[in-house]
């Protein structure tokens, strides 16, 4: 999924190949630039993650590790549309900051 997304093969994902990607019916086509961006902000805050605005491969890797394994990028900006985006958020100081009851799907 993630070299599908990295439409210009560059190693990372960044907003505007979440955008090619929705265009291009990879991803849900009702989804907003702003969840496409709390997509983007979720992924790259993560533990390591760079927090350069882009997803890494193993910002990706970490974030679709958390959740269940049936569940798709459609189904969090779903979950971003109804519930708001989690509250995860890692500090180089402790670790990854997320309640179960952020994740349910």
């Amino acid at each position: 999924m993630f070299k599908r997304i990295d439409t210009d093969n560059d190693g990372i994902i960044s907003i505007q190949d979440l955008k090619i990607a929705r265009e291009s019916g990879m991803l849900e086509q009702n989804a907003t630039d702003d969840e496409l961006q709390a997509l983007l902000e979720w992924m790259d805050t993560l533990e390591n993650a760079y927090e350069d605005g882009q997803i890494h491969f193993e910002e990706f890797r970490t974030g679709m590790i958390l959740l269940p394994p049936s569940t798709t990028i459609n189904d969090l900006l779903r979950h971003f549309r109804e519930k708001g985006t989690p509250r995860a958020r890692y500090s180089r100081n402790s670790s990854v900051n997320m309640s179960n009851s952020d994740l349910q799907f």
